[in-house]
């Protein structure tokens, strides 16, 4: 895009948090880990496992 003369920039990476393992990946970024301190995040992904089935 450069080569054409096209001026351009990466956007940062966003995703949405809807599942218990998104709440382990919020968890683990030192910029958001406060917003799910406390929250017992294992058990919660563990749980969602058991319920999942295969399409």
């Amino acid at each position: 895009m450069t080569a054409a003369g096209a001026r351009w920039m990466e956007l940062p990476v966003a995703w949405d948090v809807d599942t218990a393992a998104d709440l382990v990946r919020l968890g683990a970024d030192v910029r958001f880990s406060h917003l799910v301190a406390g929250l017992v995040l294992r058990r919660t992904v563990e749980a969602q496992q058991q319920h999942e089935q295969p399409l």
